[in-house]
């Protein structure tokens, strides 16, 4: 089974809120909702903010409403209706990214008009065919292959006295409605922001074996440090329900025209399969040929470059918990404090080796909380609120029971609370 993670990336709608139902904060605060306003809009709207998710606190998705009314050209177009809804980035990891938007918006009578902007990406240590990303990336900048589509080109990397390095190449313009980009993750994550929930979305599908290191452990027990490479596709849609693919090559079609609404998403096979279509077009390469006469052979009759095989079953993984970019500890670690004390006050071998055990446990879920985030807030206080009254009540049940009761605790599915 190919180690390969496909993903959303990003996930934007045009669309037009109800006259009867305005969007305003005010409202998604009444329904319950924790709100961040933004003091200033945009360009094209005036009033932007984003909805937090209810058991984490992380933000969900960002929106923009309520059309700029000045001397704009732009705004004098625009439905006064008219808004864009963004899934964080965050959001995205989540397995039902796409329907959770859909919901969204069924729940607040929402009328989608388009997408207006969505990216899928794939990543991977090495291409199906066992070409290492970084060596096919110098074979290509060095002219041995040839890319099909999307002339425009940029590339970037580093400047040595031995060489250049390159890390990232992107294809298209921004005006396109498809643009390409093929480039070093590991690097990105390491040199610009960290974001944990892909580290861990790297883990489920066993591009690394540890997400906190980022290392992989090979069947002898060795470990190493992969880096892991990224095609993405981003996909700008002028048009209501559909995106359109063009064909360069003589043998190929003109136009394609692909479904682009919401319900095209749901599923990870959905993205894997839309993906191998965009790289059908958008990740095509040839071997540069030339005739005896050392003349450039036409594209279309050169060999393929064959980077990826999609004709093989995919296995794809259920994240239970996406990991949060910025992890709330606080509470986990003021248990963690409490506990400390505790033990301190007390000489009893119960009580003590009762607290170890927790103490130990909250640590090493502290640790990894920067990649998984393990607990929501509403776990949390069930577990404080059990400690409190064994710490402050009598009782006649054994330590022992007590820490299974807490372990149990700490596995209580999403769903319970209301989880997403």
């Amino acid at each position: 089974m190919k180690e390969r993670c496909i993903n959303l990336d990003w996930l934007e709608c045009h669309c037009c809120e109800s006259t009867s139902r305005p969007l305003t904060p005010e409202m998604f605060r009444a329904d319950g909702w924790e709100v961040e306003e933004r003091p200033y809009g945009t360009r094209v709207y005036e009033q932007m903010f984003t909805l937090m998710q209810f058991s984490t606190s992380e933000p969900l998705l960002e929106i923009r409403r309520i059309p700029v009314t000045n001397k704009s050209k732009v705004a004098q177009v625009i439905d006064p209706h008219s808004c864009h809804i963004r899934l964080h980035n965050r959001t995205c990891y989540f397995d039902d990214a796409a329907q959770l938007l859909e919901n969204f918006l069924a729940r607040y009578d929402i009328q989608m008009m388009r997408i207006s902007r969505i990216d899928i990406c794939l990543d991977f240590e090495k291409f199906d065919s066992g070409d290492e990303p970084q060596k096919f990336m110098m074979r290509y900048l060095s002219n041995k292959y040839s890319k099909i589509n999307q002339a425009n080109i940029s590339a970037h990397g580093k400047d040595m006295w031995d060489g250049r390095a390159w890390n990232s190449i992107s294809w298209g313009e921004d005006k396109s409605m498809i643009t390409t980009k093929f480039y070093n993750k590991t690097m990105e994550l390491a040199t610009k922001k960290d974001k944990p929930y892909i580290r861990q979305a790297w883990a489920r599908y066993g591009l690394v074996s540890d997400f906190i290191t980022l290392k992989k452990t090979l069947p002898d027990g060795s470990e190493y440090s992969p880096q892991i490479w990224r095609v993405e596709f981003s996909i700008k849609s002028s048009v209501k329900r559909w995106f359109v693919i063009n064909g360069s090559l003589p043998t190929q079609h003109k136009i394609q025209s692909i479904r682009n609404t919401l319900d095209c998403y749901h599923t990870k096979q959905q993205l894997l399969d839309i993906f191998a279509s965009l790289a059908d077009h958008y990740f095509h390469f040839k071997y540069l040929e030339r005739n005896e006469k050392g003349e450039l052979i036409r594209k279309d009759r050169c060999k393929d470059k064959v980077l990826f095989n999609f004709n093989e079953a995919a296995c794809f993984y259920k994240v239970e918990h996406v990991a949060t970019a910025t992890p709330k500890d606080r509470s986990a670690s003021l248990l963690k404090a409490r506990l400390e004390e505790y033990k301190l006050s007390h000489t009893g071998a119960d009580i003590i080796n009762a607290c170890n055990v927790l103490i130990e446990d909250i640590s090493e879920r502290l640790l990894k909380n920067s990649a998984a985030n393990p607990w929501n807030q509403s776990e949390l206080l069930l577990l404080r609120q059990l400690i409190a009254r064994r710490i402050n009540q009598k009782t006649d049940v054994p330590i022992s029971e007590t820490i299974d009761n807490i372990r149990s605790l700490m596995k209580i599915e999403d769903e319970i609370f209301g989880e997403k």
